[in-house]
């Protein structure tokens, strides 16, 4: 986690996701699917996927975090999701709980 985003302008995206009941599979290959688009776009530093497995309430819960190299590229991305049938697809399997954004201003 300490070497996430710590290129100066670099964005890290956290979504903590509670999977909808019965929607397992489904999230998994449309999360698949959707990561592969995203990991292709320029400006895409990487994505990673963690499943909670400790606290409170934990029941189908996920943390996603990607890496944008700046600002442009994670609101250039961002535009182009909103039209995606495979975003679409995946947003549908789970409901968001948190969604943050940080950047980088200098990697101290």
């Amino acid at each position: 986690m300490g070497k996430l985003a710590i290129k100066e302008g670099q964005v890290l995206e956290l979504a903590v996701r509670r999977v909808k009941d019965g929607q397992d599979a489904a999230f998994q290959s449309s999360r698949k699917a959707f990561v592969n688009w995203l990991n292709k776009q320029e400006g895409v530093v990487g994505s990673w996927e963690f499943k909670v497995v400790g606290g409170k309430d934990i029941d189908g819960m996920t943390v996603g975090m990607s890496v944008y190299e700046s600002q442009a590229a994670f609101q250039a991305i961002g535009g182009k999701v909103q039209s995606l049938p495979e975003a679409g697809t995946y947003f549908s399997t789970f409901d968001p709980v948190a969604l943050q954004y940080a950047f980088s201003t200098n990697n101290q």
